[in-house]
């Protein structure tokens, strides 16, 4: 897929070839009221690996990121992101909501992309794709309609809660013939976020600390308390450890 002789990277499908110019990679990720929930950005977060093997196979390709509004700050200031495409459907869509479907799917066909990336399940995604009319796009193969409109698939069993975001994730980019491995996660800030963090929190300034995020929006997603404790054990042989969540992991914590 990839020659280093060519100054533009080629994605071959259907023994057909055409130019990766530009790439959009949708999540929608928000509570049914529009809140922004702290496992839902880490859903945000996780799509974040994708980033440096798609620079790394089309490093000539401009590449949007669509998320909700609430989202868009974390990821605008990104050096390998040309653009965020801030999405406006609702979490819950009805046939109402087709006029806002079509206008959002004029928008991106404006921008002449080449390949759709849908890291959500959800089918309607794979309709703005299609309307859109993007040659290549890639998505889960968990419905019907995802089945139908995806060029490219990725088998996924959204109950399968043994497998991890970042899996389901990069199989979307294998789904493609790229060759991924163990990326990080990344968000390009202006400001220094852990700095701020720790000037906030001298206790642990000029130590180092390791983030681990306790809720999840799914409780079948969540470890049992047991499982917590074994896991903050062995972080706390790395470095200092700050917990976060909600009210409800308090005892855990």
């Amino acid at each position: 897929l990839r020659d280093p002789s060519l100054q533009r990277l080629v994605v071959t499908a259907d023994d057909h070839q055409r130019d990766v110019d530009q790439v959009v990679v949708a999540e929608h990720v928000t509570a049914p009221r529009d809140t922004a929930f702290g496992d839902q950005l880490g859903d945000v977060v996780m799509t974040t690996l994708m980033i440096r093997p798609l620079k790394r196979a089309f490093p000539d390709a401009e590449i949007f990121w669509m998320v909700k509004k609430q989202y868009v700050s974390f990821l605008a200031f990104h050096p390998d992101i040309y653009d965020v495409i801030e999405d406006p459907l609702p979490y819950r869509t009805t046939t109402k909501h087709w006029p806002a479907i079509r206008k959002l799917a004029k928008k991106i066909k404006e921008k002449n992309i080449d390949l759709f990336i849908g890291s959500w399940e959800n089918p309607r995604y794979a309709f703005l794709a299609a309307l859109a009319g993007i040659p290549y796009r890639v998505g889960h193969s968990t419905s019907i309609w995802n089945r139908l409109l995806y060029t490219h698939l990725h088998a996924y069993d959204f109950r399968n809660f043994f497998v991890h975001k970042a899996d389901t994730n990069l199989g979307l980019l294998e789904a493609l013939g790229l060759s991924v491995a163990c990326y990080p996660t990344e968000l390009s800030q202006r400001v220094d976020l852990e700095k701020s963090f720790q000037l906030k929190h001298p206790e642990i300034q000029n130590k180092g600390f390791i983030a681990l995020h306790m809720d999840a929006g799914n409780p079948i997603r969540m470890l049992l308390p047991y499982q917590f404790e074994e896991l903050v054990r062995g972080l706390l042989l790395l470095g200092n450890v700050v917990l976060f969540g909600s009210s409800t992991n308090s005892e855990t914590a």
